[in-house]
Parts: C-alpha cells; structure tokens; sequence
C-alpha cells in the first residue's frame, strides 16, 4: 500500500464517519421527530462506529510506517556567561533621548505649583 492509497483511504474512512455523525446530530436535535428517525439514527450509529474503528485498525497496523521520520533533537543554544553590558547614553541615541525625557518629567513633577488667577482674584 503506498502512502498516498493509506492517506486517502483514512480520509475517506473520515469523511463518511463524519457524514453519519452529522446525520444523526441532525436528528437528535430535530425539533419534529420523525417515526422513522430512531431507525435511521440506529443505521447511522452502526455507519459511524464501523467508519471510526477501520479507520483506528489502519492507523494502528499502518500508521508507523507511514509516519514522518522522527527529527534529531535540536541541540540547545549555547549560554553566554559573560556578564551583561551596560548600556549608557553615549552609547545609545535613543537611550539617552529617553533619559532625557524622564529628567524633563521629573522636573516637572517636583516643581512648586502656582495658583492660577481666577476672575474672582482680578476683581478684588
């Protein structure tokens, strides 16, 4: 059996277990049931249990050879242990951009605040 036969077979085996579940779903949730509709769900069931069991017998017996080879594992990176660099401003336009920033936010925040002048304060 090629690879291709054994694949198309299992979809196949698939796609009518598939059919007789959606059948029976399709019944169990009728709102108007059908007198014939116990018989039929009973067909299907036996439909869907044979599709799904010659479908595990295959995989089962044939599914191995068929198998993709199992890879080699990856061997891990390797660690640096060096220590890490410390990145400055002069280093980095951008670090020091930012640094920048938050000076300029911190002055911001620990600057003593005014009072505004209302309407009320112009006329007195």
């Amino acid at each position: 059996m090629s690879k291709t036969a054994y694949e198309a077979a299992i979809q196949r085996l698939r796609g009518e277990a598939l059919t007789a579940m959606s059948v029976i779903d399709g019944l169990l949730s009728s709102h108007s049931p059908d007198p014939g509709a116990i018989e039929l769900i009973m067909e299907q069931a036996e439909i869907l249990a044979t599709k799904e069991a010659s479908m595990i017998t295959l995989q089962q017996y044939f599914g191995q050879r068929y198998a993709p080879p199992p890879q080699q594992p990856v061997a891990p990176a390797q660690v640096n242990n060096d220590p890490p660099i410390k990145v400055t401003p002069e280093m980095s336009p951008t670090y020091k951009r930012e640094v920048e920033k938050q000076k300029i936010k911190r002055s911001a925040r620990s600057a003593p605040k005014t009072k505004k002048s209302t309407k009320k304060n112009e006329d007195s």
